[in-house]
């Protein structure tokens, strides 16, 4: 997350986790979800 944020301009990743951190966590849920159904 630190490059990501230095390629985005951010001086340091609390703006990157501000801005993108809902999304962060949607995903990980889907991704969650999505492994649940493939192991079942």
């Amino acid at each position: 997350m630190r490059v990501v944020s230095r390629l985005l301009g951010h001086k340091d990743i609390s703006i990157l986790i501000e801005v993108y951190g809902h999304t962060l966590q949607e995903r990980v849920i889907e991704e969650y979800q999505e492994v649940r159904n493939i192991l079942k």
